[in-house]
């Protein structure tokens, strides 16, 4: 009996050892691999706006399948603890992202400040011309992102002859000045594989201050676009739009009216700023404008 129970410990310190060994490698193992590939893919968000409960759903898998606060489908369903959902009936799912309407707001800065299309608003909300957006009014954003309605993003193979269309002098443009104080450390143009484009400058300041480079009204405040990080649009008529990206601390929000050479923000410690002007969406060369 001793002999046997000798044979039984040894046997569990073995397992246990080896157990801890291919813990400890596992553990190891983890952190090599990719995040992405073991991200868990989220539902496209129904356009009914309700989902049909399957067998062994509960509220829980479905606020994460659905990037969802669990506690907002209980209370938008009325639900009562335990929270047991009864496969074939209907979900209702709170839509993720709600923009409650200030003064100011349109479907156009809705579309710059979460880089979404205009017409997806119009479509997803249902609204009627002439589009107007009223205090209060909640509108639903969409989930798809389009960033080329900045005008940012879109990468454009430059031919010789749109390339000096492009960098001609205008003459109806707002009389754009200097943003801040400081030298050129990047041009705007083709890159030397010339299949892409610089569509702004950067400058480096002698100072950190950045002012508007004309009149008009701030359109999107914010770091959504980690390409450009920390962004300022400014919205000088229905053609002209200026921006100042890759800046420190704002000093102007979203709605705001701006003069010329009024401080908007500060400059990054490394006090490089970039800074684009567009008339259509087509990017300018800023230096063919700036007094």
């Amino acid at each position: 009996m001793k002999i046997l129970l000798k044979i039984i410990i040894i046997l569990l310190s073995s397992c246990l050892f080896f157990a801890c060994k291919q813990s400890f490698f596992l553990k190891k193992d983890v952190s090599s691999v990719n995040v992405n590939e073991i991200e868990v893919k989220k539902n496209k968000f129904p356009i009914e706006g309700f989902i049909l409960i399957k067998e062994g759903d509960t509220v829980y898998n479905i606020a994460n399948s659905y990037g969802i606060i669990p506690s907002k489908i209980i209370n938008l369903n009325n639900l009562k603890e335990p929270y047991k959902l009864k496969a074939g009936k209907k979900l209702f799912l709170p839509y993720p992202i709600v923009h409650e309407v200030i003064e100011g707001n349109t479907i156009f800065t809705l579309s710059l400040q979460y880089a979404v299309s205009q017409s997806d608003i119009v479509e997803l909300n249902k609204l009627k011309k002439p589009f107007i957006l009223i205090k209060g009014d909640k509108i639903k954003i969409p989930l798809e992102k389009d960033y080329t309605v900045l005008g940012l993003l879109k990468k454009q193979k430059i031919q010789n002859d749109t390339y000096k269309k492009r960098t001609k002098i205008i003459n109806d443009n707002p009389n754009f000045i200097w943003p801040a104080k400081g030298k050129l450390v990047k041009s705007f143009g083709p890159f030397s594989d010339g299949k892409q484009h610089y569509d702004g400058i950067d400058i480096e300041l002698e100072d950190n201050r950045i002012y508007a480079a004309a009149d008009g009204k701030v359109a999107f405040v914010g770091s959504k676009i980690k390409t450009f990080g920390n962004m300022i649009l400014i919205k000088h008529d229905t053609k002209w739009i200026s921006a100042y990206s890759k800046v420190g601390e704002n000093r102007v929000n979203e709605g705001d009216i701006v003069k010329k050479g009024q401080l908007i923000a500060l400059a990054k410690k490394d006090k490089v700023f970039h800074f684009q002007i567009r008339k259509s969406r087509n990017p300018i060369d800023p230096t063919l404008l700036l007094n």
